[in-house]
């Protein structure tokens, strides 16, 4: 009898867990088709994102960032020194820092590096809300420098995250 009772709930929570992943992939096509993020791997936050460009200013990106739609997912943003803008997003559950830093420069174009910084999330993987934050970042940032130099090459490598 005990293990009708146990059946039923593993039942139960098996399908509230596969409400949960459609809705979360509900929500996600409808910000790709919106053009607010980009179909990704999950992983997609472990890598580095390397921009190459003829935009020479950080400052001017920045600018270019629309920042109304990171407000709309909570992730706040500071220039700092005029060569590297921060990134934060905290949500219930989890959080993320991120940061978008002037690298060197290489043959004439200006060299630019994207990653997250820091995460809480749980098992080693970020949370729903702020893995959507983080696309929805790096789609931004992408729109900017292509917005301001649409001959920008992107280039990515995975980066390695220490946990404690």
């Amino acid at each position: 009898m005990d293990w009708l009772i146990i059946l039923g709930l593993t039942a139960i929570a098996v399908v509230i867990i596969v409400i949960a992943v459609r809705k979360n992939d509900a929500n996600m096509d409808k910000l790709v088709s919106e053009g607010r993020a980009a179909k990704r791997e999950r992983t997609f936050w472990m890598q580095q994102t390397m921009f190459s460009t003829d935009t020479s200013s950080v400052d001017k990106i920045y600018s270019a960032i629309d920042k109304t739609t990171l407000h709309e997912v909570a992730i706040s943003h500071y220039l700092e020194a005029g060569n590297c803008v921060l990134f934060t997003n905290k949500v219930a559950g989890g959080s993320f820092a991120a940061t978008l830093k002037v690298d060197r420069q290489n043959g004439g174009k200006q060299q630019y590096t994207y990653q997250i910084d820091q995460y809480q999330g749980t098992g080693g993987y970020m949370k729903p809300k702020c893995l959507r934050a983080a696309n929805i970042l790096l789609t931004a940032i992408e729109k900017a420098f292509l917005q301001l130099d649409k001959d920008t090459s992107v280039s990515r490598r995975t980066v390695a995250f220490q946990t404690k």
